[in-house]
């Protein structure tokens, strides 16, 4: 992973870049899962599932945690349903 910081603010954090081939591990967080949006690296084998789930309601933000995906290599068929 490199990171890249601000030249104006060195301590504010602009981009991070991941490579694919670096991956190590199946799931590498991010982001502390406290934060609103949940980021983490997924490096699935074909095939994977998740069991169905909701995302909880964060107390201090008051709003449902976000989830997005980018596929790198691959593709993914999601299902959505209302609870």
């Amino acid at each position: 992973m490199k990171q890249i910081f601000s030249k104006i603010e060195s301590g504010i954090l602009l981009h991070q870049v991941f490579r694919y081939n670096k991956i190590s591990k199946e799931r590498e967080d991010i982001v502390p899962e406290n934060e609103f949006l949940q980021l983490a690296i997924l490096k699935m084998q074909k095939g994977k599932t998740f069991m169905p789930h909701k995302h909880i309601i964060k107390e201090k933000i008051t709003n449902i945690a976000q989830e997005s995906w980018v596929v790198i290599k691959g593709s993914v068929k999601c299902f959505f349903l209302r609870y």
